[in-house]
């Protein structure tokens, strides 16, 4: 767009003026996405004391019914110990949500301190509110468009279903009676983050798999629960430690290595911005959608990476955006541009012709009517005017020398 005007144009602080006004353009703000636009630091989550301290949970389906009437799963991941819960239900609703917690999570393992969760409905139902509330359980949820928050369910989803697709049927209707066999398998794993399988970190023992039963005799036997219990106590005591140094460990190498191609984004309160919103609407072409919305303005800075936003105008719809999803809001009202008086025509040699040029001031190549790049010069003449003349309608070629040497020298 540059390029065109130049060939026509010029004014003082062209350029600038030209990128200010691509810039605020409101429907290329809200269309295109910059490429290179950086993203944050790494903010990991805080360490956890022990098991089941926080407890992540998503929601993984619709997947085809199965014989047993079941679409859903529903996932829980433990934060130390990696050990996972994966409960096929038919559907995801709030009270369904609310019975599997209680029943698969705090009937086994305790009431965690921590629920972890995306924004669904299910997770924001009152229902779900006063049973934490009532087990004194923080329930935090991640920010919306940015499942990194949650990557630890997120991944296990990945894990889950790439298994169960190596026994399932042709027809799909059984995954659900597979899950406990490739959850063993999981639980049993040995994992990079925490040098350890999540069986032995909740167990205090690694399993006696079904050949080993059948064909081994056991090597370790106690004469008493209260020698197995002084045994378990210490082995698990060493492992939450050696497990959690190695779960900072791998922190620490993630975020060093996400951060070297991330940049510190600061916003101040009061900035307008753009929202990266991604929707879908019936019978439209998502490629077509603008996916950015607002401007909306930042009302608070809740931490490095997360901003309390709302529009521009409605005071209440406030939401929590993490930074990865904001762009700077460029003000249209703000063009220095507001008519065409003062954009003049490049060329006009004809004027001032009984003045004597004395210095030249910038230079630049543009198409004549033949379409041929030719060199003009932006003269200044003895009564303080100034003007774009074409090469050959210099007479004096030493201002056009002076001009060169100037700028070598300034380079």
């Amino acid at each position: 767009m540059y390029t065109k005007i130049q060939d026509r144009f010029y004014w003082k602080g062209m350029y600038s003026d030209v990128e200010f006004w691509c810039k605020s353009c409101v429907d290329c703000a809200t269309k295109k996405t910059p490429k290179h636009r950086p993203k944050a630091p790494l903010n990991p989550l805080p360490a956890v004391s022990g098991p089941f301290d926080r407890v992540a949970v998503d929601v993984l389906g619709p997947f085809p019914p199965t014989y047993n009437s079941n679409k859903y799963m529903l996932i829980f991941s433990d934060y130390l110990t990696r050990w996972p819960e994966a409960i096929p239900v038919p559907n995801a609703d709030a009270t369904t949500t609310a019975k599997v917690f209680i029943e698969e999570v705090v009937c086994r393992h305790g009431a965690p301190r921590q629920l972890l969760s995306d924004n669904g409905k299910n997770f924001r139902s009152n229902l779900v509110k006063e049973i934490c509330k009532l087990m004194n359980t923080k329930k935090t949820f991640t920010t919306a468009y940015h499942p990194e928050t949650d990557g630890l369910v997120e991944r296990f989803n990945g894990t889950l279903t790439a298994m169960l697709s190596m026994y399932v049927s042709g027809h799909q209707r059984d995954w659900d009676t597979f899950i406990p066999f490739v959850l063993f398998a999981y639980r049993t794993s040995l994992h990079e983050s925490i040098q350890e399988t999540p069986f032995f970190l909740i167990h205090g023992r690694d399993p006696v798999l079904p050949v080993e039963a059948a064909m081994c005799p056991p090597t370790i036997t106690y004469t008493s629960s209260d020698d197995y219990k002084s045994e378990m106590v210490t082995r698990l005591q060493e492992a939450f430690t050696l497990a959690k140094d190695n779960l900072q460990a791998a922190q620490r190498k993630q975020k060093e290595q996400y951060d070297l191609k991330s940049d510190v984004i600061n916003y101040a309160i009061g900035d307008k911005i753009w929202v990266f919103n991604p929707s879908t609407k019936p019978g439209l072409s998502t490629k077509l959608l603008h996916n950015w919305h607002g401007p909306y303005v930042i009302i608070d800075k809740l931490s490095d990476v997360n901003y309390k936003i709302q529009m521009c105008d409605s005071k209440k719809s406030e939401q929590t955006v993490h930074v990865n999803r904001i762009k700077q809001f460029v003000d249209p009202d703000d063009r220095p541009i507001i008519d065409g008086e003062d954009i003049v025509p490049n060329i006009n040699p004809n004027e001032n012709s009984d003045n004597k040029m004395v210095k030249i001031l910038d230079t630049m190549r543009s198409r004549n009517e033949s379409k041929r790049l030719e060199k003009h010069y932006f003269v200044q003449y003895e009564n303080g005017e100034t003007q774009w003349v074409k090469e050959d309608a210099i007479k004096d070629f030493a201002i056009i020398n002076d001009f060169h040497i100037s700028n070598e020298n300034n380079d």
